[in-house]
């Protein structure tokens, strides 16, 4: 819920009645495609506050807080707080992600693999990436994108998304080399998912119990390795992630990098 306070107004007022106006619109489903009544014990509601005066530009809509890049959408994703699930069942279910931020300060450039950005590169590089215009020319709105990015917990569309553009040696930002798709990151995951849910199956583990098995996530890698070593011939999956792989002993951006 966003306000810019208008002169002599109370802002504490403005600010309960625009959440109480967005509240019964999400109650009331006129966002997000309709109502829908969460399970319970699933919901859980926070309101942060963040007030600010503009100090060098003027107060205006698009510099309010908080500050979003990406819209809400649609990513596979684990649940990772240990619940068990039933045998057979695919892990990941369909998951709205969004993410928001509050910043005070100054966003000038990024640093990546030994380069520095700019702002201004830095923001026509995530629209690139997420596939969305920049949201507001305030620098605080490119700190919510690199947020988008970084956010991948649970998601390995999403993280595979992060290796390609911030986790390899050859991530890079700027430049013409075409990004892959949503629909690119969405059908490699799969491959990891399948490994995931397979190795689940056959041990009965829980997925929070993998994250302290050194041997286990090897396990996991070398598996899911071995589904993708036919995946960068003809139509496989991996092709429109070519571009940015090269042999382990090159660039250090190879298949096994890639997949860790």
């Amino acid at each position: 819920s966003r306000v810019v306070n208008s002169k002599r107004a109370d802002l504490s007022k403005g600010i309960r009645a625009k959440i109480e106006s967005d509240a019964l619109r999400i109650k009331t489903g006129s966002v997000l495609g309709g109502p829908s009544e969460p399970k319970a014990g699933t919901l859980v509601k926070t309101y942060v506050g963040h007030t600010r005066f503009a100090t060098s530009s003027i107060a205006s809509f698009d510099g309010t807080h908080p500050h979003q890049w990406t819209p809400p959408r649609l990513w596979r994703c684990y649940d990772l707080s240990g619940k068990v699930r039933d045998r057979g069942q695919s892990g990941s279910t369909p998951t709205l992600v969004e993410n928001f931020i509050t910043h005070n300060g100054d966003f000038d450039f990024y640093e990546l693999n030994g380069m520095s950005y700019g702002l201004d590169s830095l923001q026509a590089w995530l629209e690139r990436v997420t596939s969305y215009e920049m949201p507001s020319a305030v620098d605080s709105a490119a700190i919510a994108g690199v947020v988008d990015i970084l956010h991948t917990q649970g998601c390995f569309a999403l993280s595979i998304r992060y290796a390609v553009c911030l986790g390899l040696s050859t991530s890079k930002i700027g430049g013409e080399v075409n990004l892959p798709a949503h629909m690119d990151y969405a059908r490699l995951s799969q491959f990891f998912e399948v490994a995931l849910d397979q190795h689940l199956e056959r041990t009965g583990h829980r997925i929070d119990f993998l994250s302290s098995m050194s041997e286990e996530r090897q396990f996991l890698e070398e598996l899911v390795i071995s589904l993708l070593s036919f995946e960068l011939h003809d139509e496989g999956a991996l092709l429109p992630f070519a571009k940015f792989l090269t042999a382990d002993e090159e660039g250090g951006a190879g298949v096994v990098c890639f997949v860790r």
